[in-house]
């Protein structure tokens, strides 16, 4: 993966969502959608899949298993399953990303700008300990 791709960020849960539809117009209905959530994950090591799409690292088994997610990032049962984060919540009691958090995660001590999942791994696990 890119290091450009790599960020840390917080996941959040979903508690309340609601959708008010103010006008339809043609079949195509206009409004908002309400939610509430709360903090799930504080400062979670997460990876760009494609726009707005993130996984969590931890979720991410290996090399194969990051590529398998980049390449069905829009497949819904991923995100229903809370395999692959979106920015906004899909339903009452799913995991979404916090756009609001996101930084660049910068301490990798490579010069390479392609990042192997373990080499991240081992990483953020020597920082944890």
């Amino acid at each position: 993966m890119r290091k450009k791709d790599i960020f840390v960020g917080n996941i959040n849960m979903c508690v309340k969502r609601s959708t008010t539809t103010s006008v339809e117009i043609g079949g195509v209905s206009f409004g908002h959608t309400i939610t509430e959530s709360e903090l799930y994950k504080e400062n979670a090591i997460l990876i760009r899949l494609g726009k707005n799409v993130y996984a969590d690292l931890e979720n991410i088994d290996s090399h194969l298993h990051y590529v398998y997610l980049k390449a069905h990032h829009t497949d819904g049962i991923l995100q229903r399953e809370n395999v692959v984060l979106t920015t906004v919540p899909v339903d009452c009691g799913s995991l979404f990303v916090d756009c609001n958090t996101l930084t660049p995660y910068e301490s990798l001590n490579c010069e390479k700008e392609i990042v192997s999942v373990k080499k991240l791994k081992m990483e953020v696990g020597t920082q944890k300990n």
